[in-house]
């Protein structure tokens, strides 16, 4: 699709690629560089909205109405209404207010907020992430040291969270287990990068060119597209 300069000069072209993408307020809005950008109601190209001052890691969509935008672990998190206007975040404590990775858990009436904000270990949940909300939780920390965190997604119950090693979930009372066990082989920098949450599954890239579904019954499909194709080199 085209992506249409708007008001930001030549920024359209130097964005760089998707980083991440999510629906909210009714609109498709994506991720490109230090660009937040959404799509035109003719649906053959995207607007920027807004220029960070650095690349965007993570959108998220919260039950408060509002789309949280985070800048990476130096860089405070930013949020968005639905009338597109834009709140730097100015939180203080002992945490952070930087976020690499982020996502929801819960019904869209009682959400819980999780993020890291440097992709390491360690995690932190709260129930109102914008500006003078309730403090976040003391770190919950996933897996062991040695791996950073790749990616974090959530559904109505459990909150997942991808590694360098394998990808992770959290229970009802935080506390972190392992999801699939096969994975562990493929370590890796990009392991479980872009988890997906469809159909009732988890979908996690794994390795070069794995795919695993994880079913809610703990059953674990590989679903590599390479096994499916014919004619390869």
């Amino acid at each position: 699709p085209r992506i249409y300069e708007a008001d930001y000069g030549n920024a359209a072209t130097s964005g760089g690629n998707i980083k991440a993408q999510v629906d909210f307020n009714s609109q498709h809005y994506i991720a490109s560089g230090a660009y937040l950008l959404r799509k035109n109601t003719t649906e053959d190209g995207f607007y920027i909205i807004y220029e960070f001052p650095a690349s965007i890691t993570d959108l998220l969509s919260f039950n408060d109405g509002n789309l949280y935008i985070g800048l990476g672990g130096s860089n405070n998190y930013w949020y968005m209404n639905t009338s597109e206007v834009f709140t730097q975040s100015t939180r203080t404590g002992t945490v952070d207010p930087y976020i690499t990775y982020m996502a929801a858990r819960g019904l869209a009436a009682g959400q819980t907020f999780y993020k890291t904000p440097d992709g390491k270990r360690g995690i932190y949940s709260t129930i109102t992430p914008a500006n003078g909300g309730a403090a976040y939780s003391t770190v919950i920390n996933v897996g062991n040291a040695d791996h950073d965190i790749t990616d974090m997604i959530g559904d109505a119950t459990t909150l997942y969270i991808g590694k360098e090693d394998t990808t992770w979930y959290l229970d009802a009372t935080d506390d972190d287990f392992i999801l699939v066990e096969d994975i562990i082989t493929l370590t890796r920098s990009d392991n479980c990068k872009n988890l997906h949450y469809a159909f009732g599954k988890v979908y996690i890239p794994a390795g070069d060119n794995g795919l695993v579904e994880h079913d809610s019954d703990g059953t674990d499909t590989w679903r590599s597209p390479s096994r499916y194709c014919t004619n390869l080199p």
